[in-house]
């Protein structure tokens, strides 16, 4: 019974350090503060949807053309526009030869990017 009783503190510990090395302030006798409802940023008058996704996914593929380039890979960003709305797609391709090795679409590309940064958000004048 005592294990369990010591296992318990040490998990209370490694979450509060968690906590606060994420920024939140310390608990004092498990009392939490009521969460504040989330507000929408202000968006321009101008704000463009689709301005906004091919930004956030043109600075996502540059990300991954930096860190695949060793590896003698590069990514480029592709729109089709045939539709009228661009489609935006991100292409993997060797760096000799140009061969696709796999088209990522954009929700795919920023999903990848926020999974792989363990963080979540919205896009937002292409900010991810």
């Amino acid at each position: 019974m005592a294990k369990i009783g010591l296992a318990a503190e040490l998990a209370k510990q490694a979450a509060q350090a968690a906590r606060e090395e994420m920024g939140e302030p310390a608990r004092e006798g498990g009392a939490k503060k009521p969460a504040e409802p989330w507000k929408p940023a202000v968006l321009p008058s101008m704000f463009s949807l689709d301005q906004a996704v091919g930004t956030a996914v043109t600075r996502v593929a540059a990300y991954y053309r930096k860190a695949l380039a060793h590896e003698g890979l590069d990514m480029a960003v592709v729109a089709d526009t045939s539709q009228g709305a661009p489609v935006f797609q991100a292409d993997l391709r060797e760096g000799g030869t140009g061969k696709v090795v796999k088209a990522y679409t954009a929700p795919d590309l920023l999903g990848m990017f926020a999974a792989q940064q363990k963080v979540t958000g919205v896009v937002v004048d292409g900010q991810v």
